[in-house]
């Protein structure tokens, strides 16, 4: 979220409009943005637990953001990830 500047605590809103034609257009708060970043937003707001859902755990982009969120180390990483 703070990559995109968006303030955890506000509220947020994501959509996506299909026209008639199959053409699509997503949105974050009102300003329109790629379906991959409306993607890539969700999956960091939203997790589905399901029959399956303990196989995000093996994802290795997953396991690194859990330990750096327990570590509090997000501004660290952030500075690595720019550099």
């Amino acid at each position: 979220l703070a990559e995109r500047e968006i303030d955890a605590d506000e509220e947020l809103s994501l959509r996506r409009v299909i026209d008639a034609q199959g053409r699509s257009r997503a949105y974050i708060n009102g300003t329109p943005a790629t379906v991959a970043q409306l993607r890539e937003l969700g999956d960091s707001l939203v997790d589905i637990h399901g029959q399956h859902a303990h196989q995000s755990l093996m994802r290795p982009e997953a396991q690194r953001d859990l330990l750096d969120a327990h570590g509090g180390h997000g501004d660290l990483r952030q500075a690595v990830g720019q550099a």
